[in-house]
């Protein structure tokens, strides 16, 4: 079996982690809007419950990517292009 060195692997880019948490960031928070519009257009009782605990599952979900991403501080600085 070969032996591989550290000094040939390289650390992913902070850059590319940062993107890609955004993405799932916003993946959630659209995610969230879907099921929250189905749970108030539901028509039956289990249809509202099941958007229901589908949005509370999202919605942890989207908050740990928010912590991964910005940490625990409450306020975050928008910049110029949105982010």
């Amino acid at each position: 079996m070969k032996k591989r060195h550290m000094s040939g692997t390289r650390p992913v880019p902070e850059l590319r982690d940062q993107r890609t948490l955004e993405s799932l960031l916003a993946r959630h928070y659209a995610a969230q809007k879907k099921y929250d519009r189905r749970r108030r257009e539901a028509d039956s009782p289990r249809e509202r419950e099941l958007a229901g605990l589908l949005y509370e599952e999202n919605r942890y979900a989207y908050l740990q990517a928010y912590r991964q991403l910005y940490g625990s501080s409450p306020f975050v600085e928008v910049t110029e292009d949105g982010r």
